[in-house]
């Protein structure tokens, strides 16, 4: 198939079609890159109430929330050059705008996981990231919030798909 046609058969997926391969993706790059062991074959894009992947680590459930770090009017002008076909220069961006208000986005949100644990994995996808944990230091409240006896989530981590690592985890 050729790059055109690729392209237009992407744009032509449904939102919910793009949004489940992109995290698909991204989740199989963390877990690469975090060395975790799923168990084969058991990730699976979820609907809302649920986190966004499940899986079954060493045969117990386990679940995911993933949110992609990206300055929202850099993602805009990504999707746009990618659907019309043109090549994007990039532009200036916020780094730190991004990252609390995903972390905010997903501390404010409430999951059913039936007493599962479960981790928030943040990632730069679209958006190269230069310097995270200086911010995180700035945002420590929020983040400690979410990582507590009460809070939602059993670490978090931030993941690269530009370096193909781990940044940051808690």
């Amino acid at each position: 198939m050729k790059p055109e046609e690729k392209r237009c058969s992407y744009f032509a997926l449904s939102s919910k079609t793009k949004k489940e391969l992109a995290e698909r993706s991204a989740f199989l790059g963390f877990i690469e890159a975090a060395k975790v062991k799923v168990d084969p074959d058991s990730a699976a894009n979820e609907e809302p109430l649920l986190p966004d992947i499940s899986c079954k680590i060493e045969g117990a459930p386990y679940f995911f929330e993933l949110g992609e770090i990206t300055d929202e009017n850099l993602a805009k002008d990504i999707s746009t050059s990618l659907r019309d076909g043109i090549d994007g220069e990039g532009g200036f961006f916020s780094e730190e705008q991004p990252l609390i208000r995903i972390i905010r986005k997903k501390k404010s949100k409430t999951y059913q996981t039936n007493g599962a644990p479960m981790d928030l994995v943040l990632y730069y996808d679209k958006q190269f990231q230069i310097a995270p944990a200086e911010y995180l230091k700035l945002y420590k409240a929020d983040i400690d919030a979410c990582v507590t006896p009460d809070g939602a989530f059993s670490r978090i981590w931030i993941y690269s798909s530009w370096t193909k690592s781990i940044l940051w985890q808690r």
